[in-house]
């Protein structure tokens, strides 16, 4: 007889429990066998072979069901098992195989999915008197019953076996564990006793403790299934798995190995407090997926969990506690248990991991362990990605601003030249320096100096599109990359909209400040085709705009490529100027216009360059002080100057004023009056006839701490001088603030004194007002009889320009001074009474 097309499977839970007869002492057994198969929902099969069935009903009558329990008709079913008719008309195995597998036909038709057997259903043995015959018949049995997926318990009466043959047998059974353990679901307890005055050995099946046995094996079965999956999952946190993909992961087994329905993880939103799904085990909606829950936290089974971090939390809850709501969204069928643990996470807990059953289940401590274990693999797969993007954001963006760093704006750049390339359109690169940084840094400090970098950021990313980038280098620099443009005017639209939006107030603690910026654009691929160019020339472009002015921008050009390229010339050999002797100083007289008399000189510096020839200092003055370089060129001025001065009267020279320039970085240095004093007190100079020459710009720049260097300055006797008046502030309200002795009219209102009526105006104004505050005035630049004139009307104390003397070496002007030309009464021109000038001699 074929085996029928599908086997009977052996599950727990499942309507399975087949009994055949058995001893009176295995009564309890069987009545505790019984009870643990109803409460997991099977139905048992009792076939007996010689017993009554109103006899085995009483096994079942009471079965110490928990109160609430109910025994139902239809879950028990006692069917009497009819034995072949004697003598046998065929073969035993033939005989026992068609009834057994009538009896599993039987089972399937009342929806038994399974068959527990004992050997009372080998009933045919005792038919076989040889040994051989049976343990043959006893393996045809064995090969029919694993064929159908059948558990057998198996009592033997091993009466007629010697040991030999027992072993033999035991040998046949591949499940058999000698001693006290069981394996799967074939089980013997051989030698369980021996009868006195007998040699035969019996071997009984003990039913008592399979259970207990079988469900710790299951048990123990379904943690080396869930450490499996907690190693696997580790393996691949720690390989670099996707968070998302690893997640996925979680949620899709965990349900397996918890035999629950589903599963997902939570995601907490510290800004509005509320759990988000973030991975679901379940196909959500495109509505569902993130859902916010409305809950308050300590209304739900997950919030609860996420505030209790160190603690599981049950659905149903042990005990009389109050059942929570589950966060919604939730699938269809209802939740009848869960578990939810905290992930936990840095400096608050990441979220929940939650499993749901739509069965009512008991979750046990070693369940609630696993789920832990798996959330804290999951939190140090957070933390993993948490630090994978501090390491990307501290290699990619600035810390400060969170703008693109360096390495990012070349990364986008070589991108955007790419497509420009592909599209034939055109890329832009705005290179940003912010005006007077510095000042503002060094007047409120280094942390409001920060925020207000950010606060420029902010701005210049609200000035461009979504697809442009904005990236600080550092310190005050930032970039503008304008990616895909139609037309250079649209670049110029951008640049203006960003000068309007820095030049808003920007409040820094309790004070308004306003800064500008100057900007220099650079446009693929006519200024450059590669970024590093790019760049170049945008910054180029941006010194431009400084020169000219600031709080402007200008594009690139060739004739300004030119000039940089020069200027990097000039810096390059600056370094070396000093050390090769190429600096010399010049020599201009100072006349005073009522007495003719030469009262001062001023000591110009001259740069001898050994390609260029000889420089002015608006050559490279820009140079130095950029570069730092104007610190030790500035010292060596002042100290060659007055060394020279102390020379000259030496050889017999009355003591002339002796003016040097004073750049603002030099001013502004830290150590500018100790530097100041070590001079003089190494040249012996005296600092009554040295005068220091400031330009408005510099006195301004940090109005409160130039008081106190001005006045550092002065009590040492030293002269002070405003140089070129009237190009900076153009203020004569400050005048009265600083020390001043002298106010030098800048050679640009000079010159057109007598041709425009507003110079005219602007140098009588100054005169008079500097006159009223006891300061000395000065006009340089004087080239003509007209403007001398003018100035003598004006009553201008002193003259300095062409017209009397140009700047001379050292040798030229020790042969003016041995001319006599300051001596008293010596004069390139002769001064009479009242406000004639006579012709120069």
């Amino acid at each position: 007889m074929s085996p029928p097309s599908s086997p009977l499977s052996f599950e727990r839970g499942q309507n399975v429990g087949f009994f055949f007869d058995g001893d009176a002492d295995h009564r309890a057994t069987l009545r505790a066998f019984a009870r643990d198969g109803i409460l997991h929902g099977e139905k048992i099969l009792y076939l007996t072979a010689r017993r009554p069935a109103a006899l085995i009903a009483e096994y079942f009558a009471d079965l110490g069901l928990p109160a609430g329990t109910t025994l139902l008709p239809e879950q028990i079913h006692i069917v009497p098992a009819t034995g072949p008719a004697l003598p046998l008309k065929a073969p035993l195995n033939e005989i026992w195989a068609e009834f057994f597998l009538r009896e599993v036909e039987c089972a399937r038709r009342q929806g038994f999915s399974g068959l527990r057997l004992t050997s009372e259903l080998l009933w045919a043995v005792e038919f076989l008197q040889n040994p051989g015959e049976r343990l043959v018949y006893k393996r045809q049995v064995q090969a029919l019953v694993h064929e159908q997926r059948s558990v057998m318990l198996c009592q033997y009466d091993m009466g007629c076996f010697d040991n030999s043959t027992l072993l033999d047998l035991l040998a046949t059974h591949q499940q058999v564990i000698i001693g006290r353990e069981f394996h799967r679901n074939l089980y013997f307890i051989p030698f369980d006793r021996a009868h006195p005055g007998r040699d035969q050995i019996t071997l009984r099946t003990c039913l008592r403790n399979l259970q207990d046995h079988s469900r710790a094996q299951h048990a123990f079965q379904h943690r080396v299934a869930q450490q499996a999956m907690v190693a696997e999952l580790g393996r691949d946190a720690l390989g670099g798995m996707a968070l998302e993909e690893l997640m996925r992961k979680a949620v899709t087994h965990i349900p397996e190995a918890l035999s629950a329905d589903w599963c997902r993880v939570l995601e907490f939103a510290p800004t509005d407090r509320q759990l988000k799904t973030y991975v679901c085990s379940l196909v959500l909606s495109a509505g569902e997926e993130g859902l916010a829950v409305a809950e308050p936290l300590s209304q739900t089974l997950e919030g609860v969990a996420l505030l209790e971090s160190n603690l599981p939390v049950l659905f149903p809850p042990p005990g009389d506690d109050r059942p929570l709501a589950c966060c919604r969204p939730l699938p269809a069928q209802a939740v009848a248990a869960a578990a939810c643990v905290a992930i936990p996470g840095r400096d608050r807990p990441f979220g929940v991991l939650g499993v749901y059953s739509a069965q009512q289940r008991c979750f046990e401590q070693e369940d609630l362990l696993f789920l832990q274990s798996v959330a804290n693999i999951l939190a140090a797969a957070l933390d993993r990605c948490r630090t994978d993007r501090e390491i990307q954001r501290l290699a990619f963006y600035d810390r400060l601003t969170g703008l693109p760093n360096r390495t990012l704006l070349h990364d986008r750049l070589e991108g955007a030249l790419s497509r420009a390339r592909r599209g034939r359109h055109e890329v832009a690169a705005m290179f940003l320096d912010l005006d007077r940084f510095k000042s503002i840094n060094d007047t409120f400090g280094h942390a409001s100096g920060d925020e207000l970098l950010k606060v420029v950021g902010q701005r210049l990313v609200a000035s461009v599109r979504q697809t442009d980038t904005v990236a600080r280098l550092g310190g005050d620099e930032f970039v503008v990359l304008l990616a895909e443009l139609d037309q250079e005017e649209g670049v110029a639209a951008v640049a203006q909209k960003i000068l309007h939006e820095l030049a808003r107030p920007v409040l820094l603690g309790d004070q308004e400040v306003v800064t500008t910026t100057s900007i220099g654009i650079a446009v693929f691929p006519a200024d450059g085709v590669d970024s590093g160019t790019l760049l170049r020339h945008a910054d180029i472009a941006m010194y431009l705009a400084k020169e000219q002015g600031k709080n402007t921008y200008r594009f690139f050009s060739q004739d300004l490529h030119a000039r940089v390229e020069e200027r990097i010339k000039v810096e390059t050999c600056l370094r070396r100027a000093l050390e090769r002797d190429e600096l010399f100083l010049l020599y201009q007289p100072q006349l005073d216009l009522r007495t003719g008399r030469m009262v001062g000189m001023e000591a110009l510096l001259r740069w001898n360059h050994p390609e260029l020839g000889v420089l002015t200092p608006d050559k490279f003055i820009g140079v130095a002080e950029e570069t730092g370089l104007i610190l030790p060129i500035g010292q060596w001025v002042v100290a060659t100057a007055c060394l020279q001065a102390k020379a000259w009267q030496q050889q017999g020279f009355a003591p002339l004023r002796l003016a040097v320039n004073i750049s603002g970085r030099q001013f502004n240095h830290p150590c500018f009056i100790d530097l100041l004093d070590q001079v003089l007190e190494d040249t012996g100079f005296n600092p009554g006839l040295l005068e220091l020459e400031l330009t408005e710009s510099t006195i301004m720049e940090n109005a409160d701490i130039t008081i106190m260097t001005l006045t550092d300055i002065k009590v040492r006797g030293i002269n002070l001088a405003i140089d070129d008046f009237g190009t900076g502030y153009s203020s004569l309200s400050y005048l009265k603030h600083f020390p001043f002795d002298r106010l030098k009219i800048a050679q640009s209102f000079v010159q057109d004194v007598t041709s425009d009526a507003d110079n005219a105006a602007i140098v009588d104004a100054v005169i008079a007002v500097a006159h009223s505050l006891n300061i000395r005035v000065i006009a340089e630049g004087v080239e003509t009889r007209q403007q001398l004139e003018f100035l003598f009307q004006r009553q201008c104390d002193e003259l300095q320009g062409f017209y009397f003397g140009r700047p001379i070496s050292v040798d030229q002007f020790t042969e003016l001074l041995r001319a006599g030309f300051s001596l008293k009464d010596i004069c390139p021109f002769e001064a009479t009474s009242g406000a004639r000038l006579s012709s120069p001699a």
